[in-house]
């Protein structure tokens, strides 16, 4: 089954949107597709009479998929509710037809057996590309009847749903917390007097099995939790230590505000500083004080490098925190701790999540599992399978 038997294809416009700060719509390029998701950080903000030139052909809606066919080539990623994204540059609009589900189709293209099939069909030795009619001519392979799709959709939604959900919370605890620190005052006290920045690092060869590597594209800007991490794979030089509960500063290019708290014991870039709180209770108070404003433009100013500017410790463990022994800074450090550790377990269950859903995935397409145990290994990811009694 090819792709243009069972969906539309629409090109997108050949030329760069307009951006427009206050706009309310997004264009959405390959750089803002990465990870199947839309990082609004990337995309292009444009106003509405650029967005209805840019959709003029197919206006997307709630269902469609947007898939990058160059650089890189082969992510994609669903429209939003609001309907407000068009086809940024080296992207086609794709619209399921009444013959494949949308969520079936959506977790299809992204199955690694379609996924392959993209890359050996694309061209070009320095920046591999699909042309619109290889897209068109995608081969699918054997599809499920209706139901079946829909079923294998709806259990892999379900798994997405929950990890949205938490990351949801995440976000409005970070929020919450970045927000309650700005209001403490500052003290004579500094960064120094509760944290130390810990020297550890180890070769690859030392690596302890199972732990984590940590770079400084793991990080989200302004965010204290570390949602993504990589298994040390074939690295070969030596990385720093850190355990959980401590705060990795991002000090490469510290103006991109990666700071955050670490989950589980790793290893991270050695561009990544190491602090640990002298005291284990001031944990996220240090992560806190590291993450806010203040703190990180004084490193952004300290910073050496014109290309590829690096803060130190030294640049920042005498910024002013507020005093640890002051009541609402006592009040502040337990809600913040509270609400650590409750995004600590979401981002563990996130994890777990997003690993089931990676090896269902292939699974569910090859027909190597039925969706009942599919539905099954899900639940037990922590995903919300609606019952046979509610699906009816």
């Amino acid at each position: 089954m090819r792709l243009n038997d069972v969906a539309q294809i629409v090109d997108c416009e050949h030329k760069t949107a307009p951006i427009d700060p206050d706009g309310a719509f997004f264009a959405v390029g390959t750089p803002a597709m990465r990870g199947n998701t839309i990082d609004y950080s990337q995309a292009r903000r444009v106003t509405a009479e650029t967005f209805h030139e840019w959709t003029r052909r197919l206006k997307p809606k709630l269902g469609d998929i947007l898939f990058a066919r160059e650089a890189p080539v082969g992510p994609v990623v669903k429209i939003p509710p609001e309907e407000n994204i068009a086809p940024g540059q080296r992207t086609v609009l794709i619209r399921p037809g009444d013959r494949i589900d949308d969520q079936y189709l959506f977790y299809l293209m992204a199955s690694p057996r379609v996924q392959q099939r993209v890359l050996a069909v694309a061209d070009g030795s320095t920046v591999p590309h699909l042309n619109v009619s290889d897209v068109r001519n995608l081969d699918l392979g054997e599809l499920p009847d209706l139901i079946t799709q829909e079923r294998i959709g709806s259990v892999l939604q379900s798994i997405d749903n929950k990890i949205a959900a938490n990351s949801a919370v995440l976000t409005l605890s970070n929020e919450i917390i970045r927000a309650r620190f700005a209001r403490l005052p500052e003290s004579e006290c500094t960064i120094s007097d509760i944290a130390v920045l810990v020297k550890n690092s180890q070769h690859p060869d030392d690596f302890q099995h199972g732990k984590q590597l940590v770079g400084l594209e793991h990080f989200d800007s302004q965010s204290l939790w570390l949602a993504r991490s990589s298994s040390p794979g074939t690295t070969t030089s030596r990385k720093n230590c850190f355990d959980v509960g401590d705060t990795l500063f991002g000090k490469l290019r510290p103006y991109f505000h990666k700071v955050a708290i670490a989950p589980f014991d790793g290893y991270c870039s050695t561009d990544v500083l190491v602090l640990r709180a002298k005291d284990p209770a001031h944990g996220p108070l240090v992560a806190s004080a590291a993450n806010s404003d203040p703190v990180v433009q004084h490193a952004v100013n300290r910073s050496n490098g014109t290309r590829m500017p690096r803060a130190k410790w030294s640049d920042i463990q005498g910024c002013a925190i507020p005093d640890p022994s002051a009541t609402a800074t006592i009040e502040f450090t337990a809600l913040a701790r509270a609400l650590t550790e409750d995004a600590t377990g979401r981002l563990h269950e996130n994890l777990a999540l997003t690993k089931t859903r990676d090896e269902l995935l292939p699974l569910l397409m090859s027909g190597k599992i039925t969706v009942k145990d599919a539905e099954q290994e899900a639940s037990a990811a922590g995903a919300d399978i609606a019952s046979e009694e509610n699906k009816a």
